[in-house]
């Protein structure tokens, strides 16, 4: 009877200090996340004509549309004629099911765009996915946006903009911008032009993509095989 006493006393040790190590911070993070979750947990599939505009140096993009379809979790299809250029994070960011995906690393307090927001600072349970960090309204406990770094040093930021129907916030723009830490040129030093031809594309160094959505339907019933389709 004494022996099973005291392994229940040990176990019961040993949950206290490991709840004790949990840090405060990480505490808050888990409940912003889990807030941000609640507010987009009504969804579960989402379809809208989307829009979008590229200004990115090196290129020469025309506007272009398709049809977006989304489901919890992650399932995400375009139909489109032709080539779309789409930051897919930003689209099927998942953002009811983040916590499956995502744990917090970090917490803070931090502007975007000029918006006090909470910074939290993700990392994929599944170490193949990159971290990044998404700033939280918590007035309306909505993502305002994303930093992800990307080769060269450059940054990706995505600022969100919603709308309020039926008491819901609904996504209704997305506006990506890419942007180097410097206004150097990256090109490789070496022989001249006349030497050699230059056989690397050149990868633009800033940019920015605006995605509109409209004709937006939520919980339509989104059948499995549309995202069969190849994109």
């Amino acid at each position: 009877m004494r022996v099973r006493n005291k392994q229940t006393l040990t176990t019961g040790m040993m949950v206290m200090v490991l709840v004790f190590l949990r840090s405060p911070a990480a505490e808050e993070g888990d409940a912003t996340l889990t807030r941000v979750e609640q507010t987009f947990s009504w969804i579960q599939d989402l379809s809208a004509t989307i829009t979008i505009t590229v200004d990115m140096e090196r290129l020469n993009v025309p506007p272009m549309a398709g049809k977006m379809f989304f489901k919890q979790p992650d399932k995400l299809h375009i139909d489109a004629d032709g080539f779309m250029m789409v930051p897919r994070d930003g689209l099927a960011l998942g953002l009811s099911s983040l916590g499956s995906i995502y744990e917090v690393g970090d917490i803070a307090s931090d502007t975007l765009n000029g918006k006090t927001c909470r910074r939290l600072i993700l990392v994929g349970r599944d170490r193949k996915k990159q971290s990044f960090a998404l700033y939280i309204d918590t007035t309306r406990w909505t993502p305002e946006g994303f930093v992800r770094t990307l080769p060269g040093g450059r940054n990706l930021t995505g600022l969100f903009t919603f709308s309020k129907e039926n008491g819901h916030w609904i996504p209704s723009r997305l506006d990506v911008r890419i942007a180097s830490p410097s206004d150097e040129s990256t090109e490789p030093a070496g022989l001249p032009e006349t030497d050699f031809p230059r056989r690397r594309a050149q990868i633009p160094k800033r940019g920015t993509i605006t995605i509109e959505y409209s004709d937006v339907k939520i919980n339509a019933g989104i059948a499995d095989a549309i995202f069969n389709k190849e994109d």
